[in-house]
């Protein structure tokens, strides 16, 4: 038998309300939320629905929510908030790449062209793509908790991305333990290659999941990350996710260094001054 959706459910009414700020409860524009319903439809429209499905899940990522709480704003059985959650979140785990994927040929040299204008030199008009890494907050498993545990003295997930000079995902490798060092979750992801803006635009747009400990099993964090990365890029870089990092963080909260670590600006420094030729 086919269901019909009770409009009265309260995360129809905040989706329907023209007045309502939709940003502040899904944390993306109704363009994208659109263009986000479509990438994911499953070409069904029984039970709950696709597009009620994404609601609650970008829902439920906005607001770092239990799947209780979920299930209250939704009015359906904890069950129920649980398996939409883990679906949507396969969903788009099974279309990564229509989302995040490297420039074709002919998009190699506005690439250039734009870490070239970020750095002021030509002498990286050449690069495809800046790599960086991030450790995303989780509660400590049960079982090898000392594995997730990472030279910063807190649990985590390790997340290397690769993104272009407008701070856009290309490439993503999400999983490994917090105590894997940054050269081993390189060497084994599947494509090795700055831009700590673009994380910390994301950790910001998602900031009540990714900045605190997620509640969920280290076998379901990289799809719930890497989520956030997916939506990162389907909402774009433009004006409106620059007006959420000034206002509501201006300054995202930068992890604290480990022991015996040091910064590496001057490092840093030193070989843009040699690739430029300044020195």
């Amino acid at each position: 038998m086919y269901c019909r959706v009770d409009a009265t459910v309260s995360i129809l009414r905040i989706w329907r309300d023209e007045g309502a700020e939709l940003w502040q409860d899904f944390r993306l524009s109704i363009r994208a939320m659109n263009s986000l319903q479509r990438l994911l439809d499953r070409g069904q429209d029984h039970g709950w629905g696709n597009d009620l499905e994404v609601l609650i899940y970008t829902y439920w990522l906005a607001h770092g929510l239990s799947y209780q709480v979920v299930s209250s704003v939704q009015c359906t059985k904890g069950y129920c908030a649980l398996s939409v959650i883990h679906r949507v979140a396969q969903s788009i785990w099974n279309n990564l790449s229509r989302v995040l994927s490297f420039p074709q040929a002919e998009e190699l040299q506005a690439v250039g062209v734009g870490f070239a204008d970020i750095s002021g030199t030509p002498a990286f008009a050449n690069v495809v793509g800046a790599i960086d890494g991030s450790h995303i907050w989780i509660k400590p498993p049960q079982l090898h908790c000392l594995d997730y545990l990472n030279y910063k003295n807190f649990y985590s997930i390790n997340m290397q991305a690769i993104f272009d000079a407008k701070g856009k995902f290309l490439d993503i490798y999400v999983g490994y333990p917090g105590s894997v060092h940054d050269t081993r979750v390189m060497v084994g992801s599947p494509r090795p290659v700055v831009l700590e803006r673009a994380f910390g635009m994301m950790k910001t747009r998602w900031r009540s999941t990714l900045f605190r400990a997620l509640e969920v099993k280290p076998t379901f964090a990289p799809q719930v990350i890497a989520s956030c990365a997916f939506l990162h890029n389907i909402m774009g870089t433009h004006w409106i996710l620059m007006r959420t990092v000034m206002t509501l963080t201006p300054h995202p909260p930068q992890e604290q260094m480990g022991l015996n670590e040091t910064l590496g600006n001057h490092i840093r420094d030193t070989l843009a001054a040699q690739v430029s030729g300044k020195t």
